[in-house]
């Protein structure tokens, strides 16, 4: 079994075709691109986190239950963004919601231009679609750039930053509200992760390429 990518990882994509075609299953903690959800291209590939559609399902009916129809749309520049992106231009259709603005994100994205191009479309919800370090370095120049006054709509990738609420200023960038997916509690996992202390550890050093499970832990929590 193999055991691959987070969020925006690109791996689960450019390894899962090899091991679909001996069915060797493969679980995805964190992968949430929608290609994967098809069956008859990935057959053995399975996750533990909704896909992408799931999350863009959700977003674009917060857009609805307040009724804007005015948003842009900003993701990071890789396949999970984009798959984000092509997600919602397709649920928006026949509908009501206008995107007015739309524009990939990475290291080199100049965010006071995307800023003023929002302020010239007159755009009040801004959906971000990216992961913690993407979304930190937006919104830290909006509070920089004395960005006011907007709505901000979070993915999953970042709505629970931990980072961002304490940052000074961060309260005049406006509303933030975010999507998030639950986070469970796993029976037995905290003797688990611990278990290897009473398991015999290797004695030769040439064994230890065999034994990669077995870590000295006692000063760390399960958390850790």
């Amino acid at each position: 079994i193999a055991l691959v990518g987070t969020y925006t990882s690109p791996k689960a994509l450019t390894v899962a075709p090899l091991f679909m075609m001996n069915l060797i299953p493969m679980v995805a903690y964190g992968a949430a691109t929608s290609v994967l959800s098809r069956k008859q291209n990935f057959p053995s590939f399975l996750r533990t986190v909704h896909p992408s559609q799931n999350v863009m399902e959700v977003i674009v009916k917060l857009v609805q239950y307040f009724n804007w129809r005015w948003v842009s749309f900003l993701y990071i520049d890789d396949d999970y963004g984009k798959d984000g992106q092509d997600l919602f231009i397709k649920r928006i259709k026949d509908t009501e919601i206008c995107l007015a603005y739309t524009k990939s994100l990475n290291q080199f994205t100049d965010h006071s231009q995307i800023f003023k191009q929002t302020e010239a479309h007159k755009i009040g919800v801004i959906i971000v679609f990216a992961p913690e370090w993407t979304a930190e370095a937006l919104i830290e120049a909006a509070i920089k750039l004395n960005v006011t006054n907007k709505v901000w709509i979070a993915g999953d990738g970042w709505s629970l930053n931990k980072k961002l609420p304490k940052k000074k200023g961060i309260r005049n960038i406006g509303t933030v509200l975010g999507v998030s997916q639950p986070r469970m509690t796993i029976p037995g996992f905290t003797d688990f992760i611990h278990s290897s202390r009473s398991q015999t550890h290797c004695e030769k050093a040439e064994q230890n390429m065999l034994c990669n499970q077995v870590y000295n832990c006692s000063s760390l929590s399960a958390k850790d």
